[in-house]
């Protein structure tokens, strides 16, 4: 089996294990502190046993110590959760914070009730929350995630650092042409540290271009490859609000598996493109000239309250014997893009703002209604086993003080096939354009930008109950860009989804015309 590595082996303390394997740390010499090693919670005969302890405190990140983290075991990523398809979760999750949160994993497949993925659960201070769910024995293998759910608190929560990796095996891991490669795992994370040691501090989120990026807790990482050799590179934005343009110079990517699952077709691609929560798992061959080669942060401008710049994220030093490049297959996995299945519903999902000059505050809204005013008649009814097509759509309106810029949206439980992208009319609520898609997998993120909106369609299978969809940047979520989806066994008497009329708690939402089966032009 390959190697698995964690980036940033050439100047802190990291780890290398064989990819189903034992642990062992590998220590280097730092001017300052070393990292500590990255703690792996592995599966063994069948179950995912062990503890994540929520709690403040000082924890390494970016080159020493800082005070005023929220980490889980007390590490910046959090643990390494490492899983097998068919296994059973036994994950307790302590809560010594003086806040409620909860965990969810994103991606998943897995039940979205009782002690599974979900997100309502209320995990108060001092209370220990035992999470007992069963990964499907045909989930895809990838690279997953977790991080807190709790709605109006989550944002805060995952910048002070409570996010982590999970890894199911499998996937692009078990490619015959990548299997035996050395894997790497990138948490890409976005903070902002003041002080010098030993007085650093994590500082209250500033502005995007005032924040710094992070690769697994580390500041521009040593990475190391030959010439010729092909790696696994398994990145994820486990940020909270934070968008990368990634390249790496004199090289490209060549994806195998997006949002956890395998692609039908591979590509090669200059740049990467990562909203929050988006993982892509992709090989990288080194170049032919040995030398030093910087993966980079472009940059994008997401809003006005979006501007991320560029940034260097780490260094890869190609050097040593000349290997003989991976053969990467075309067709990494099946198809399953769901254009043969019956469309048993078409719904239009609104994203829009409003901003309370009177109490500076804005306001996020899906389908014009914020999560907390949320009634039984606004929450998507779906029936197991059917597919929906859905259009996701950016409103571009700032009559009601919102502002222009993308919304990454987020379904849990179920992952979606893009169908095409277009651009609309609020106005009308008709579609003025619509460019129709090659999907290459399925997603469970997908970026909208203001005035535009995506076509996919999602086939709910295997388990019913209660679960959400949301912006990604977890500050428009807790201020209301969520919504709730009921998976029913059996279907049940529809209900025309409207913007309702009640006076909410907060300002007026703006209006939003909704179209329940949109006509397409283009």
């Amino acid at each position: 089996m390959g190697s698995i590595g964690l980036a940033g082996a050439g100047v802190s303390m990291a780890f290398v294990t064989n990819a189903f394997g034992a642990t062992s740390s590998i220590p280097a010499v730092m001017a300052a502190a070393s990292q500590p090693a990255v703690q792996i919670i592995k599966s063994a005969g069948g179950e995912l046993k062990g503890t994540l302890v929520i709690a403040p405190g000082d924890a390494w990140i970016a080159g020493d110590t800082a005070s005023g983290l929220w980490t889980y075991n007390g590490t910046y990523p959090g643990p390494i959760l490492w899983a097998k398809p068919g296994d059973r979760v036994l994950l307790d999750v302590t809560n010594n914070l003086t806040q409620m949160t909860n965990t969810h994993f994103h991606g998943f497949h897995v039940t979205p009730s009782g002690a599974g993925d979900n997100v309502f659960a209320h995990v108060a201070p001092g209370e220990t929350f035992h999470h007992d769910f069963v990964i499907p024995a045909d989930h895809p293998g990838g690279l997953y995630w977790y991080h807190p759910h709790m709605h109006g608190l989550t944002d805060k929560q995952l910048y002070n650092g409570m996010a982590g990796l999970f890894v199911i095996e499998g996937g692009a891991m078990a490619l015959p042409a990548l299997a035996t490669k050395t894997h790497v795992l990138m948490a890409l994370k976005n903070t902002s540290v003041t002080g010098t040691p030993p007085n650093r501090a994590l500082q209250s989120e500033p502005q995007a271009q005032n924040q710094t990026q992070t690769l697994n807790g580390d500041y521009q990482p040593a990475l190391t490859i030959a010439p010729g050799e092909t790696q696994l590179w398994q990145i994820a934005n486990i940020g909270n609000d934070a968008y990368y343009e990634l390249a790496l110079d004199g090289h490209v990517f060549t994806v195998v598996s997006e949002d956890g699952h395998l692609l039908w077709q591979s590509y090669e691609a200059n740049q990467l493109f990562m909203p929050p929560g988006k993982r892509f798992e992709v090989a990288v061959t080194g170049s032919s000239t040995p030398g030093p080669y910087s993966l980079r942060q472009l940059g994008y401008t997401q809003g006005p309250f979006g501007q991320w710049p560029p940034q260097v994220l780490g260094t890869l030093t190609v050097a040593g014997a000349a290997q003989t490049p991976a053969v990467i297959p075309a067709n990494p996995g099946p198809r399953d893009d769901l254009a043969n299945e019956t469309i048993a519903n078409h719904r239009t999902v609104t994203m829009s703002e409003s901003f309370d000059a009177a109490t500076n505050t804005p306001y996020f809204y899906m389908d014009g209604v914020l999560f907390q005013n949320i009634t039984p008649n606004e929450v998507v009814q779906v029936t197991l086993g059917t597919t929906e097509e859905w259009v996701i759509r950016n409103d571009p309106s700032v009559a009601a003080g919102g502002t222009v810029e993308d919304h990454p949206f987020h379904l849990h439980i179920n992952h979606m096939v893009l169908q095409g992208t277009g651009t609309w009319d609020p106005a009308t609520g008709q579609s003025t354009s619509f460019t129709a898609a090659d999907p290459a997998g399925r997603i469970d993120t997908i970026n909208v930008k203001s005035g535009e909106y995506a076509l996919v369609r999602v086939k709910f299978t295997d388990y019913a109950g209660l679960t959400v969809f949301h912006c990604h940047i977890t500050f428009h979520e807790d201020m209301g860009m969520m919504g709730q989806v009921n998976i029913n066994l059996a279907p049940i008497t529809p209900t025309t989804t409207t913007t309702t009329t009640t006076a909410p708690v907060t300002p007026v939402r703006p209006a939003t015309p909704v179209i329940v089966n949109p006509s397409f032009t283009g």
